[in-house]
């Protein structure tokens, strides 16, 4: 994702999953960023789901191998579990 943003890769889809797996606090730094182009990559990531998983069966691999189904949910999942916006806290108001 950092290079096309917007434009998911097979290598982006299972990134995304390790990092979800071993990591998932570790992506809140990118929020804004995964917020930015969660809808078209998710829309993406089902329009060449095809092309996508010819690609990333063939990366290779160490000690992780999940399937390109596993990848793609666990990017979905986590995509749209995203909140568009943080909230002020209880109680107080947001100041403009």
């Amino acid at each position: 994702m950092a290079s096309g943003g917007d434009r998911p890769t097979a290598r982006d889809v299972f990134d995304l999953s390790l990092v979800i797996e071993r990591d998932p606090d570790g992506l809140n730094a990118a929020g804004t960023f995964l917020l930015r182009h969660r809808e078209t990559f998710l829309r993406l990531l089902r329009e060449r789901r095809d092309t996508l998983m010819a690609r990333f069966n063939d990366i290779e691999t160490l000690g992780y191998t999940p399937s390109f189904d596993y990848c793609a949910g666990a990017a979905k999942t986590f995509l749209e579990a995203l909140p568009d916006a943080k909230s002020p806290e209880p109680g107080r108001k947001r100041h403009r």
